[in-house]
């Protein structure tokens, strides 16, 4: 019995002793558990999802799939397939170059070629009907001459290749192509290496050594960043979601467009990964409300970087540092590639985007904050741009090409350089803003596309101070530069024409508000037979247009508290306008003189805005 009672009691003793240390245990978990840090800082908040949070991603990936977002199985095995038929005829293509090259059969066999992906396709965040990026790594002796002869040549060959085009002098040189009906871009790169194994790993940095190549540098940069990326990022599932949704966000706000001065994949993706950082075991949802909370704080041009920079070092790359180039400092919103040589993904941002991008920061903040209050639903944060409405002067690009055939690459060159004149705009004196929208529309005929430019205005100079006579913004030197610089083109040929016209939010073609469901009601004829035979009508809050007898469009003054300048209708063309009173405008045509247009051209050849 004794025996018995202290067993009983030593039981009870240790029972007590092991419930006092579990508890112990428990809360120091709960303290001090050590968290993995993915980035260059700890992170912001280490807390577990909450049930809401959950019901709130499952929502949200609900809203993403019935956007279309992700791919079925069936595509998804057919990408596949074209991938490895494209990384056959490059092993091929290999083969033969080698022995052009003098080198036996057998060796030949062995140089190989491997082919990498990145881009939306390799970060797992494409959609159906997308495209795919893709790189080609040869060895030494395949030269990025024999990329775009022998190889061009082999893939003209290939029935279920269409639409192929060699952009060899392009800052990433590539070959376009539809490949069984997917469109692809394929870079190319050679090794200091006498043979591509299929094992081959680019992430490495010493593939970088003894590669003189910039070219190369550049076209491995693609999967080495997009690899790190991955790797980088505590879920790669909660990073997904978070990007698709992101992404969807900007391309429907009008800012998903790096070459205009916005922000591209790679950049969006790096600035959700940074998010997942600070919040490594965030969900999505809370992600996305993290992310625009974030950068609508974030003080640019402070870096975003996902990793420690690493040096120049032994191999000798350049690599992104204020410190030492000069022009790094002027970076305004800088986003560092995180694999060597890092780069700003982000060069091309200037004053407007920047200032555009914080804009929809704080109104995608706004959003999720009344999401996360079961006010709004997610599709709330997916409503198209008001761009045609949010400005009360555009700028348009008429875009003509000479032929079908020739369209696509006219008017990629222009697209181009589109942010030349965007930023020749923002330095012209009263503009405080000018925003562009990346997306071509049906002008008059097939041949002719329209891009747009919103411009905003500071108000006028006060009485009695500097400026303050000034009657004008002068567009002219903004818009001869551009239109000078696109006739310089070296491959424009006849036909092959810019047009660039200031226009008022009521002047635009209608074909920009088709579906949009705040479209301005145009009057019939019979009601203003002049002005529907020539220009939108003006809206209720904007003034009056009376037609002068030259048959030029002058608009009535605005209200005294309206900034706006008070506008006449002018065209810059990159052909040659014949002018009863000046000379012609800008520059010598290739073409034709150029048509009379009673509701485009006038009598002066500047785009003066009248004060």
């Amino acid at each position: 019995m004794d025996r018995e009672q202290r067993g009983t009691g030593a039981t009870i003793t240790m029972t007590t002793t092991t419930v006092l240390v579990s508890t112990t245990t428990v809360t120091h978990t709960q303290v001090a558990a050590p968290v993995p840090q993915y980035g260059v800082t700890p992170p912001l908040s280490t807390a577990e999802p909450t049930a809401l949070d959950r019901r709130l991603s499952e929502s949200l990936q609900r809203v993403l799939r019935a956007q279309g977002l992700y791919e079925s199985a069936a595509e998804a095995a057919h990408r596949e397939e074209v991938l490895g038929r494209l990384c056959v005829i490059c092993k091929e293509w290999s083969r033969k170059v080698s022995l052009y090259h003098g080198l036996p059969e057998e060796q030949a066999a062995a140089a190989g070629a491997k082919i990498f992906t990145f881009g939306s396709y390799r970060l797992g965040v494409h959609g159906a009907g997308a495209d795919i990026d893709t790189l080609c790594v040869g060895p030494r002796h395949v030269q990025r001459t024999d990329f775009f002869s022998s190889l061009f040549g082999m893939l003209c060959e290939e029935p279920d290749i269409t639409d192929l085009r060699a952009v060899p002098d392009a800052w990433v040189p590539v070959i376009k192509m539809r490949f069984a009906g997917i469109e692809m871009d394929l870079l190319y790169a050679n090794l200091a290496l006498p043979t591509i194994p299929d094992d081959l790993d680019i992430s490495n940095d010493t593939i970088l050594a003894d590669l003189d190549d910039e070219k190369s540098v550049m076209s491995l940069n693609g999967s080495r960043v997009t690899d790190s990326i991955l790797s980088l990022v505590p879920d790669s599932e909660v990073f997904r979601l978070s990007l698709r949704c992101i992404k969807l966000w900007a391309k429907r706000r009008g800012i998903y467009a790096n070459v205009v001065g916005f922000l591209g994949g790679v950049s969006w993706a790096i600035l959700v990964a940074r998010i997942c950082q600070l919040y490594p075991r965030a969900v999505a949802s809370t992600i996305v409300w993290k992310f625009f909370r974030v950068y609508t704080q974030w003080k640019w041009p402070m870096p975003v970087i996902l990793n420690p920079i690493e040096p120049e070092g032994t191999i000798g790359h350049r690599v992104w540092n204020p410190k030492q180039y000069h022009g790094d400092k002027y970076h305004l919103m800088p986003i560092i590639t995180p694999a060597y040589p890092a780069m700003n993904s982000t060069y091309n941002v200037c004053k407007s985007t920047l200032a555009l991008l914080q804009e929809e920061f704080a109104r995608a903040c706004k959003v999720c904050d009344r999401v996360q209050l079961y006010q709004v639903q997610w599709q709330a944060l997916f409503e198209p741009t008001d761009f045609f409405h949010r400005y009360r002067v555009y700028v348009q690009v008429e875009v003509i090409s000479s032929a079908k055939e020739e369209r696509q690459k006219w008017e990629g060159y222009v697209e181009s350089r589109l942010r030349s004149l965007l930023l020749s705009l923002e330095s012209t004196p009263r503009v405080k803003c000018a925003q562009p929208l990346l997306q071509g529309y049906r002008g008059a005929t097939e041949l002719t596309s329209l891009y747009f430019i919103g411009l905003r205005f500071d108000p006028p100079p006060v009485s009695g101070s500097e400026g303050a006579n000034t009657k004008s913004v002068d567009l002219t030197p903004a818009v001869s530069e551009f239109a000078n610089e696109v006739r310089l083109w070296p491959l424009r040929d006849i036909g092959m024409e810019v047009n660039v016209t200031y226009l008022r939010r009521n002047q635009l073609p209608p074909v920009v508000f088709e579906g949009d469901p705040q479209q301005p009601v145009v009057p019939s004829p019979a009601t203003s037979p002049q002005l529907a035979a020539t220009t939108p009508p003006p809206s209720a809050t904007s003034p009056p247009i009376r037609k002068r007898s030259s048959g030029v469009f002058q608009q009535q003054p605005f209200a005294e508290d309206d900034p706006s300048p008070k506008l006449k209708r002018r065209r810059v063309s990159t052909e040659t306008s014949p002018s009863p009173t000046a000379s012609p405008v800008v520059s010598p045509a290739l073409g034709s003189p150029l048509a009379s247009s009673a509701s485009l051209t006038n009598e002066h050849n500047d785009l003066s805005a009248t004060v």
